[in-house]
């Protein structure tokens, strides 16, 4: 899976809070798992809620049943259903309110940033396209002439690149696909609702729109189904490849800036180049593979 493992705050005693109690009685550990995972999910979603349409996908990708995450979210006051439509949990979003004010911040001194280097944040759309073109060439790309990396410094930044990530919705991901893609929108089967939230909790950012900007390219639009065409090149993609042949995890660029948001050192995290696209790991990652004993033969 190449969706990162963002930072949320978790008391080591939570196990102990009545309702807790009460959802381990009943359903023993496999239910305080659920719940858990339900709180990862919403960790990722746009306004931290998800749609009770999706629990029984949910279900399935965990290897548990509907009925027991259903009883999860509605029986034992650990989540609030809003209209039978979204369930959310208020102590997440409590325990995310600093985290969001961090971000603030440091989105503010960002456009402080943009403005005396710029001079201005009201650039026309294939203005701030340019600009964000230039700046990822800059800092994530091999030089093309030389094979070598750039030689300036490369610098973590919380500003996230692309049109799309940070709190988006499925119907953001699908008006970025009309705006941007409209050969892709056209397609015969184009992205619906379900398959947008699938996308978005399976792959980051820069994921997303590299595998996009690929079948735009490649004029992937003349196939049937743009979920299934979408499935393929994720499948193909060389950095995907990579991050899942490689024994530590790599991140994106995107992903980085949001650690170091949530309070990661840029100092903890090295990256490589793959394909032309520079990758992010964390050194302790590396270090404790390095250091695994090896099975097989010599």
């Amino acid at each position: 899976m190449s969706k990162d493992a963002y930072y949320f705050t978790h008391d080591s005693n939570a196990a102990n809070d009545p309702k807790c109690v009460s959802l381990i009685d009943q359903l023993g550990m496999e239910g305080y798992g659920i719940f858990w995972t339900l709180i990862e999910t919403l960790r990722d979603q746009p306004e931290y809620k998800y749609p009770i349409k999706l629990l029984p996908a949910l279900a399935r990708r965990y290897n548990t049943s509907f009925e027991k995450m259903k009883a999860v979210v509605y029986s034992y006051g650990l989540f609030v259903v809003e209209d039978n439509n979204v369930f959310f949990s208020e102590s997440l979003i409590r325990r995310m309110k600093p985290l969001e004010e961090k971000r603030r911040k440091l989105s503010e001194a960002g456009k402080k940033g943009n403005i005396t280097r710029w001079g201005t944040i009201s650039q026309s759309r294939g203005d701030r396209k340019a600009i964000a073109s230039r700046s990822q060439v800059k800092e994530n790309r091999v030089d093309e002439s030389t094979g070598n990396e750039s030689k300036g410094a490369h610098t973590v930044s919380s500003n996230r690149k692309g049109v799309i990530g940070g709190k988006q919705s499925a119907a953001d991901f699908l008006s970025w696909i009309e705006s941007d893609h409209p050969t892709i929108h056209a397609m015969t089967e184009p992205f619906d609702e379900h398959q947008a939230h699938m996308i978005m909790a399976e792959y980051s950012t820069e994921d997303i729109i590299r595998i996009i900007e690929a079948m735009h390219n490649k004029g992937a639009h003349k196939n049937a189904s743009a979920y299934g065409t979408f499935n393929s090149f994720a499948a193909h993609d060389s950095i995907l490849k990579e991050k899942r042949r490689c024994a530590y995890k790599l991140y994106t660029y995107g992903e980085v800036c949001d650690m170091v948001a949530a309070g990661h050192a840029e100092a903890d995290f090295d990256s490589k180049i793959i394909d032309g696209v520079r990758c992010f790991y964390r050194k302790i990652d590396a270090i404790n593979t390095r250091m695994q004993p090896h099975v097989g033969p010599p």
